[in-house]
Order: C-alpha cells, then sequence, then structure tokens
C-alpha cells in the first residue's frame, strides 16, 4: 500500500474518479456505463506498477489533444498542431512538431481515430476577432 509519502507517477484525470470510488465502496461497474476512466485502486495500493493509461484524450470545441507516454499533442482552434515531449519540457515551451513530423502523424493518427468514435460537438465556441 501507499504511504502519504509515496506518489504515483502516472498521468491522471478527473475521469478516473467515480470508477475509483466506485470500486472502493465495492460497486462494480458495469461495462454497459461506458465510463471513461479506469479504477485506480490496484495502481494506488501496489498491485499494478504498469501505467493505468497509454493515452489520455480530450476535446473541448475546435481543441483537442492525446497525452501518449510522455508526448503531447495539442489543437488549439485554427493553428497548426503543436507536440511537446513533456519528460523534457514540462512546461511546454518548444514546439517540436516541425522537427518530429512522424511523431506529429503517429499521435495525430491516434488523436484523428479516437475522434471518430465521438458524437460530434454540441456547441463549438465562436472564432473570436
Amino acid at each position: 500500500m501507499k504511504t502519504a509519502t509515496q506518489m504515483m507517477k502516472a498521468a491522471a484525470s478527473s475521469l478516473l474518479l467515480l470508477p475509483t470510488a466506485l470500486a472502493a465502496a465495492g460497486v462494480e461497474a458495469s461495462s454497459s456505463w461506458n465510463l471513461d476512466g479506469v479504477n485506480q485502486l490496484p495502481f494506488i495500493n501496489g498491485a499494478d506498477s504498469s501505467r493505468p493509461h497509454e493515452s489520455f484524450y480530450w476535446r473541448f470545441g475546435r481543441q483537442r489533444a492525446i497525452r501518449h507516454g510522455d508526448w503531447k499533442l495539442v489543437k488549439w482552434d485554427e493553428k497548426p498542431f503543436q507536440l511537446y515531449h513533456l519528460s523534457e519540457d514540462l512546461d511546454e515551451t518548444h514546439d517540436l512538431a516541425a522537427a518530429q513530423p512522424a511523431k506529429t502523424a503517429e499521435l495525430q493518427s491516434l488523436l484523428d481515430q479516437w475522434l471518430d468514435q465521438l458524437p460530434p460537438p454540441l456547441w463549438i465556441r465562436p472564432k473570436l476577432m
């Protein structure tokens, strides 16, 4: 079991709270609920030392992104994709998209596959002047 002085070194999201809380309460989540997150208890108590997720995806209006391992690809509105290697650039100050076209294409493909599974957004923020 992890103590208060130990830390999980894996990306996390608020989407993980519900499945983890259900498991902690002894409730088995039904696959029909289509929860985005997974139960984190095995990772918290040390029963599983792997990464809970290889990738995180998100979308908000025209904005979309993927975090895959130590890489993050971001698309803000009409701007080009931006690529960051988070283990070397946590502040996201060095866009590597032009220098790493293969990694950019790989992550864009993964992101597009995920987006194809989603319904269209219900709202899109109007473009700012």
